[in-house]
């Protein structure tokens, strides 16, 4: 037997570490792409489980579920998707939950996850909605984000790219409330409310996409982010939906204000313009149930979502009709709501119907605990709550003035009104939560 030489010895172990080298990178390949593929495809569950939902509150304003589908599936194809394992991120302490990057260059699509979720047939539904949102930067952001644009402040464009991607990352994919109005509390300059709309950064981007998206449509924005940045392009939807008297120049100046800066009362003043300047001509132009059912759905997810909640600091009651005038546009809405009998499978009276709509309304002290302790109020989350009244059977016990509200795809009690007394939620499945008991009365759904 022939002796093998040094060098090939050499060159025999070269090629067996390159060999394992290209079989570890290869299994890591498959690695990524299974774990990223078993996401991706509960991404797209969940956006078909849920998408009724966000489009029963904005309408034809959104493209149908199958086209938003095909959209994300189209840019799914032209993504290269990367698995980062959180350890690496542990010099960003302050990171939590599932995060994203897309980068146009390489087409790449980073999704940092920790170790233990790294299981293909254990997809995890944080990072779906991750990837809906970097796939939506895919999809249509790059022009506005490559082009430095003069006279476009860099936070407007935020709005367009952050807070339309974490828009089409927590609606579709989901039936419940998700970020509120009243995220990361703070004093107003006077001391007397507490507001949050303004400092939470994809937030206030988020709360600036919706409100130009419901004066508009995906369409709309979708050519205005192509433009890219072409201002005019919103503007004159605007004035076409609201007429050329519509105060949009001072309403976009205003937004460019909220999402750069910590402007209270500007907010204020922008949000009074939205639904007093544009969306009460919408509620004026109600002309059947359908109509008014439309208006309360999505006033409803607006003032939940958008509209800012403040609180008086000593009682913690809600004190937003004490800067912005909603109280005009929800005596209008509520009588579109009774002339075209939204409510009438419930009852007759419209002392009781008048309940019923504010419940449908109302806005809790806060997601804090102990915020709602100190208002008197048993525990109130509003994040568990269904944003759309597609999703809710309502069951109303007149005797005992009491409206409760049921998840219909569960039969369980989710959230109880009672007038002159205690209003509350559980998030059901929760063991620690308390069941509210069910009540005996008239039942409806929309």
């Amino acid at each position: 037997m022939k002796k093998r030489t040094p060098g090939k010895i050499i060159l025999i172990v070269v090629s067996s570490i390159l060999a394992i080298a290209v079989i570890a990178a290869g299994a890591v390949a498959v690695f990524v792409k299974a774990n990223v593929n078993a996401i991706y495809k509960n991404a797209l569950r969940l956006v078909d489980e849920n998408y009724e939902n966000i489009y029963s509150v904005f309408g034809d304003k959104l493209p149908e579920k199958e086209e938003y589908l095909a959209r994300v599936q189209d840019v799914y194809k032209t993504v290269h998707p990367v698995l980062v394992p959180f350890r690496f991120m542990e010099k960003y302490p302050l990171m939590e939950g599932a995060v994203g990057q897309f980068t146009y260059e390489s087409r790449k699509l980073y999704l940092v996850v920790s170790t233990g979720d790294l299981n293909p047939f254990n997809p995890v539904d944080e990072y779906s909605k991750t990837v809906l949102h970097e796939l939506k930067h895919a999809d249509n952001h790059e022009a506005l984000s490559n082009t430095m644009i003069s006279g476009i402040i860099e936070e407007i464009r935020n709005a367009f790219i952050e807070g339309e991607s974490s828009f089409w990352q927590n609606y579709p994919s989901s039936k419940l409330f998700d970020i509120s109005s009243n995220s990361d509390v703070s004093d107003a300059s006077d001391g007397s409310v507490r507001i949050g709309s303004t400092n939470f950064m994809y937030g206030r981007y988020q709360f600036q996409y919706t409100m130009f998206l419901t004066l508009t449509d995906d369409d709309t924005i979708r050519s205005y982010v192509e433009s890219p940045g072409n201002a005019r392009i919103i503007k004159e939807k605007i004035r076409e939906n609201y007429g050329r008297d519509a105060d949009v120049d001072h309403f976009w100046e205003l937004g460019e204000t909220n999402v750069s800066f910590s402007q209270e009362q500007n907010y204020y003043e922008q949000s009074e313009i939205f639904l007093n300047g544009f969306l009460i001509r919408d509620v004026e132009r109600v002309t059947n149930r359908e109509e008014a059912f439309y208006m309360l759905n999505l006033y409803r997810f607006l003032k939940a979502q958008v509209i800012p909640r403040c609180y008086d600091d000593q009682t913690h009651a809600y004190s937003t009709y004490d800067h912005i005038d909603l109280r005009s546009f929800e005596s209008a809405l509520f009588e579109k709501v009774r002339t075209y009998g939204l409510l009438d499978a419930l009852t007759g009276d419209e002392t009781q119907q008048r309940f019923i709509f504010d419940s449908l309304l109302y806005m809790p002290p806060d997601e804090n605990e102990e915020m709602s302790r100190e208002s008197g109020e048993p525990y109130y989350d509003i994040q568990n709550i269904p944003f759309s009244l597609s999703a809710i059977r309502m069951v109303w016990n007149a005797d005992q003035m009491t409206l409760q509200l049921v998840d219909e795809d569960c039969g369980e009690t989710f959230a109880q009104y009672v007038a002159g007394g205690m209003n509350q939620t559980i998030q059901i499945g929760n063991t620690f939560d308390t069941p509210i008991e069910p009540i005996d009365g008239t039942q409806m759904a929309f």
